[in-house]
């Protein structure tokens, strides 16, 4: 285990500094800029504070099998999302976090094969969409599942949630989707399933 900033000085450093079988971070509440990339399986960043904000990009590579983030704000300014997954293989979790981009999409996914768990999230006040899946990269046999439970998208300049990889699964349970300019949810080959949802105040609703 490794503590930020007491023990290592930022997170990005910290995950560095793992062993290749990975490990936990504890970040105590404060700001720390840089892009984090996570390239390593069984990585769990947790906050230790009530107000840990990463200022910059979380990127998960194709090893990052088991990586929980839990309690973090991540507020990005970049092109791509503020947390990218990119051809993920085994599942992550991301917990009670706050995403949010001013650039462009807060979350995306391209190519993974797992499931993408996401508890109690906040997915807001993004440039684009607040969820997306835009692109068929990775292997054609690779198939996903996203499983969101009381989460809320909300807020973004696009849609809540764009799902366009019909290799996807898409599970909401107990989920808000509202203020979007958008559309709440815009479907284009994902699978849906929505289970006690509310919908409101979405440019072209769900």
């Amino acid at each position: 285990e490794l503590r930020v900033p007491s023990e290592v000085p930022t997170v990005a450093a910290a995950v560095d500094q793992l062993p290749v079988r990975g490990g936990i971070i504890h970040v105590e509440s404060g700001y720390y800029e840089g892009v984090i990339v996570i390239s390593k399986p069984f990585v769990k960043i947790w906050a230790a504070g009530e107000n840990v904000v990463i200022q910059g990009q979380v990127v998960f590579r194709e090893c990052a099998m088991g990586a929980h983030l839990k309690g973090l704000r991540i507020e990005a300014t970049c092109p791509a999302g503020a947390v990218d997954l990119k051809g993920v293989r085994g599942k992550v979790l991301l917990e009670r976090c706050v995403i949010t981009n001013t650039a462009s999409a807060a979350l995306v996914l391209e190519g993974c094969s797992g499931d993408t768990v996401l508890q109690g999230c906040q997915v807001r006040g993004s440039r684009y969409d607040g969820l997306g899946l835009h692109k068929l990269k990775g292997e054609s046999t690779h198939r996903g599942r996203i499983l969101a439970t009381d989460c809320d998208f909300e807020d973004n300049g696009y849609d809540g949630l764009y799902l366009g990889d019909p290799r996807y699964e898409v599970t909401l349970r107990s989920c808000t989707v509202r203020r979007n300019l958008r559309h709440g949810i815009c479907v284009r080959g994902s699978q849906l399933e929505t289970i006690d949802c509310v919908f409101e105040a979405n440019g072209k609703e769900a």
